[in-house]
């Protein structure tokens, strides 16, 4: 049994989608030739996705040798910049400045 109605007597149920909906204690009885009952319990909690993130430039045209810099507003734990050639860096921060030759790229940066 567990949250919003769920309920299944089968061995293997449907699978759950995870939702606000589905999160929840789920327990699971099991009966073996009607000999005694025996269960256990299980806590799930589903997580909200992270809303898709606005990258922005400190400039959007700049001369070769210069830093890229670029920042968001997004909260997060870690941030993976990825530069058009497909090169990460991952910071803890929500910035990142780029210095000329290390992972230096032109072209679409995404985060």
């Amino acid at each position: 049994a567990g949250p919003n109605g769920f309920s299944s007597s089968s061995q293997y149920p449907a699978g759950i989608v995870a939702s606000s909906l589905t999160a929840g204690e789920y327990t699971l009885s099991v009966t073996t030739n009607g000999c005694g009952t025996a269960t256990n319990s299980v806590i799930i909690t589903v997580n909200p996705l992270p809303t898709t993130p606005v990258l922005s430039a400190l400039s959007n045209n700049v001369c070769q040798g210069d830093d890229i810099v670029l920042t968001t507003g997004a909260t997060a734990t870690d941030y993976y910049w990825i530069a058009s050639n497909g090169d990460t860096t991952i910071t803890q921060t929500p910035s990142l400045t780029v210095n000329s030759g290390v992972n230096y790229a032109s072209g679409n940066w995404t985060l």
